[in-house]
């Protein structure tokens, strides 16, 4: 049944040689897909690269795509590399909505995340190192 009719396909499986589109040299440098560009009203999208733009192509579609946007994003870039991408923004920057992470990290992982305390909410997540900014 497809999504109109209220129920969605299932996700694609989760194994290590899931297909991707990273297995030539000419994908490589593939510009993104017309399928994704309305998520990324705000680039432009011509100079978007797969691979060099990989994690920004990633979170956006998992926190603003339509079903068939991520199905296409599983499509390209495989489940290994998906989950990495996940796991690198909730360690580091969480660029992903709250409720997003936590879907993501079900997903994944089979468990919710720890819900994040006001303070933890409000920390910069963007520390300058000692001594200022690198020049």
């Amino acid at each position: 049944m497809s999504p109109e009719e209220g129920t969605t396909e299932p996700l694609p499986a989760r194994s290590a040689g899931a297909p991707s589109v990273f297995t030539d040299g000419d994908a490589l440098h593939a510009g993104l897909p017309e399928g994704l560009a309305p998520l990324f009203h705000n680039y432009e999208t011509s100079t978007i690269v797969l691979l060099r733009d990989a994690a920004l192509v990633i979170l956006t579609v998992l926190a603003r795509g339509e079903w068939h946007q991520v199905e296409d994003l599983f499509a390209l870039y495989g489940w290994e590399r998906v989950a990495t991408t996940v796991r690198a923004d909730l360690d580091g920057l969480h660029l992903l909505p709250d409720i997003v992470a936590n879907f993501w990290s079900v997903v994944f992982w089979g468990r919710s995340l720890r819900q994040r305390t006001v303070l933890e909410r409000w920390s910069p997540t963007r520390i300058v190192p000692p001594g200022g900014a690198p020049r």
